[in-house]
Order: C-alpha cells, then structure tokens, then sequence
C-alpha cells in the first residue's frame, strides 16, 4: 500500500454514516432491517469499507459479498453519505446488478477472484464469515431448524419400530407385575431419573456455555444491552437501563410524584438516549409506565431482542443442542416404553388404566422440562452469567465503555429508590398481562397512542435517506 492509498483507507476507514447522532441513523437501520447483532453488523460496515477502497484503487471490476452488497444497498438509500464517500474516493462507484445470463456470470466470476486477490494483497485473507457466501445463514443467524427436525424424525421412526418387538418380549415378565408393585416401581424410578439428570445436565451446561463462548463468533461478541435481552427474553431491563442512566445524569428529571420530564439543557449522547429525548418531543408522557410503552418498541431497543430471539433459534441447530437432545431422549425411552407396554395391556384386559395414563403424562412432562432446561439454562443463565464473571475479572474490559455493563453486572440495584418502584411497577403490570410489555400499562396516565412509535421502517423516499 502507498502512502497515497493509505492516506485514502485511513480516510475511509474514519467515514461517518451519520452526520449527527440519530435515532435512525444508518447503522441502526441496517442492523434493524437485517435483525443483525452489533458485531456483524459493525463488521459488515468495516468489509463495505474495504471493499469500496478497492473499489477506488481497481481499474477492473469489484464483486462484493452478499453480506457487502446488503450495506452497499443501504448506502445507496442514504444518497448524500453516498455522494459524499464517492468523493473521497475520487470516482463515483456504480452499482451494477446481474442479470444471470452466461455471459454475465463468467463477469461476475472473474470479478470475484480478482476482489478477493486484490483484497488480500491490501488487507491480508478475508474474513469468510464476510467474504464466504455459503456462511450466510450463519452471519445472518437464520436457522430453519432442518437439522433438529431430522434428527426428531430418526429418533420418532426408531423408536416406533422397536416398539412392537419389546412388547412381545416384555409382555411375559410385565403383565406378571402387580399393579401397587407397578405403580411404586414406576414413581420411584421417575423420580431417580429426575434427580439424576438434574444433576448431569446442571454440571455439563456450564462446560456447554465454555465450548460455545470459545467456538462461535456471535457468542464471543455480544454487547451488553444483548446479552441483558438474552438473559431477560426481553428488551425491558435494557430500557430501564438507559433510563435510569439518564436520571443519574440529570438528562431526565424523576421526581418524587412519580412525574417524569426532560431536561431539554442536557444533549443525547447515543442513539439509544435520542430515542428517549425523541418519545419526550413526540408524545405527552409524563411517568415512566408511559415512556417505557413507547421506548418497548423504538428500533434501538428493538434491535438486541430481535437478534436474541435469532440467535435462540439457531441455537436449536446447533450440534451440542441436537446431541444433548438426543441423549436425553435415549436416556428416557426406556421407562416410556414400559409405561406404554403396560398400558396396552391394560387395555387389551379392560383394567382400570387411569394411572398409568396420569404417570405418563406426568413422565412427558419431565422429559419437557429437561428439554426446555437443556436449551433455557444455558442461554439465559450460564451464558449471561459467563460475560459477567469474564467482566469482573477484566477479561472483557471493551464492554466497559458504558455504562451498561453494571446492570448486567449488579442488576436493579444500579436503580435509584423512586425509579425502582416504577419499574417494579411496570414489571408487575407486564406480568398480569401476560406479556413482556403490554400497550395498556398504566399509573395514573395511559400510554397515550397505540403502544408507541415504530422503527420508522421505509426508504421515506427518493430524499429521505439521510
């Protein structure tokens, strides 16, 4: 790299998208738009630089990645920013779309392989979570759950053929069974398996949580707000946060009343604290149960929950899951074929049947509940409970740049006195209703329009991107 091109990338590399902080700004709404997680989308952003910097230096044609292409799609909403970086590239960068003829696909392959030479003789081997479409999906945490879904399927049609064979192999040795020896076989047995896998599975989450933190790129790159939605299922304590903040910095008045209002002297500091000053120039609110229904559904709180759920979900794919799954399933067919077998012949000599059925629905119930514990335990307990301990041991010290971290750290008592009654308030109003944020929560005002303000979604025109 000359120091030509390198006065050039430095410039690029210190491009703002957004001017001004904004509530949705550039960033915030390509994360929105492709429910992406603050690393990827961050990192998107840092490969559509490189990429429109070879661009500039290239008299060939560029190809970017789909994950490049989607930023650079968005930058073409946001025009003036576009303009602008075109200038400081010295050229304006067409974006040329394929029209899938043969001819145009051999264009776009040379085109590939000479980004990717010129990349790596600039910034060294790309990143093939950036560059690499087949990880995509990966990037992107989507998850179809195909995996999952195969391996319940194999294990159903296993299952359902070996059931006739051991019935007629058992049959002998049960039907001999009386039926008070059965019963108190069967609850003595449910219950040491019950305590047998609470056990095992408590001690292997833990090194679950490890395994996952050191292998997957998402998991290694969370921020705060989160993995505060990871750990809650929800945005609320994230809101609350930033809240709360604002109080502490005198950015919002709470007074003893319970009233709340803006100091219009103190300026927002993040897109998150414009999002708040923004409900407070917009709507007439004027307690906290009032304002936390229209911040439930602002884009920026918005964001971490959406990319939490995605990552959830992936998390039903993942090979560790699937294999503890299964393990569990294999642990626990064995009682639920005896329970079965005994209730067929129950049935097939008309006797009462009423409590094997209540023992094996009872039995079902337990094996949900170890499947619901493999899956929720890790994510919203050893996960969370993870980045906090490397927090405190100052493993993670980029996460505590904000203030955030405390919250997830100490939790509510970072709240002071007459805000955690509020938000006591609001988190028993949202537990009555049944959902994380119901658009009736109210004390003494309702939420005064229909549960808030969107995202503002849309290109808002040819002039509205930026």
């Amino acid at each position: 790299m000359t120091e030509k091109e390198r006065a050039l990338w430095e410039t690029i590399s210190r491009f703002s998208f957004d001017e001004t902080i904004e509530e949705y700004g550039f960033e915030t709404r390509l994360a929105y738009e492709n429910k992406w997680t603050h690393y990827v989308t961050k990192q998107a952003i840092e490969e559509y630089k490189k990429f429109m910097f070879l661009a500039s230096v290239s008299n060939q044609m560029v190809s970017p990645s789909e994950i490049v292409d989607t930023v650079w799609h968005q930058h073409l909403i946001f025009s003036k920013s576009y303009e602008k970086l075109c200038g400081i590239l010295g050229k304006k960068i067409e974006h040329i779309p394929s029209t899938h003829n043969p001819h145009n696909h051999s264009v776009f392959k040379s085109a590939k392989e000479h980004t990717t030479t010129l990349y790596e003789s600039y910034f060294g081997k790309q990143n093939p979570h950036f560059w690499n479409n087949d990880y995509l999906e990966e990037t992107q945490l989507i998850s179809d759950n195909t995996a999952l879904r195969k391996r319940v399927f194999l294990i159903g049609c296993i299952s359902v053929f070996l059931y006739l064979p051991l019935f007629f192999l058992l049959k002998p040795f049960i039907v001999t069974i009386e039926s008070e020896v059965f019963i108190l076989f069967t609850i003595i047995l449910e219950l040491t398996l019950f305590f047998v896998l609470k056990f095992q599975i408590e001690s292997k989450i833990e090194n679950q949580a490890g395994m996952l933190y050191s292998e997957d790129i998402h998991t290694q790159n969370l921020t705060v707000p989160e993995v505060l939605c990871l750990k809650n299922g929800n945005n609320d304590e994230y809101i609350h946060a930033v809240v709360n903040t604002m109080i502490k910095e005198e950015k919002i008045h709470f007074s003893s009343d319970y009233t709340i209002s803006l100091n219009e002297d103190e300026k927002p500091e993040s897109e998150s604290e414009m999002a708040v000053v923004n409900v407070f120039l917009e709507k007439e609110v004027r307690n906290y149960p009032a304002l936390f229904n229209h911040l439930k559904h602002k884009s920026i709180f918005t964001i971490p929950d959406l990319a939490m759920q995605l990552y959830k979900k992936r998390w039903l794919n993942n090979p560790v899951f699937i294999k503890s799954v299964s393990g569990l399933v294999l642990v626990m067919l064995p009682m639920l074929y005896l329970l079965l077998i005994r209730l067929q012949l129950g049935l097939e000599r008309n006797k009462s049947v009423i409590f094997l059925l209540i023992g094996i629905a009872m039995y079902l119930r337990i094996a949900w509940y170890f499947v619901k514990k493999i899956y929720n335990d890790l994510l919203q307990d050893n996960l969370p409970e993870l980045y906090v301990q490397k927090i405190k041991s100052n493993e993670r010290t980029d996460l505590k740049e904000g203030s955030e971290w405390q919250y997830l750290v100490l939790g509510s008592i970072m709240y002071t006195m007459h805000f955690n009654q509020m938000v006591n308030h609001v988190n028993h109003n949202a537990s009555q209703s049944g959902s994380s944020s119901g658009c009736g929560t109210s004390c003494g005002s309702s939420c005064g329009s229909s549960c808030g303000s969107s995202c503002g979604g849309g290109c808002g025109g040819c002039g509205g991107g930026d």
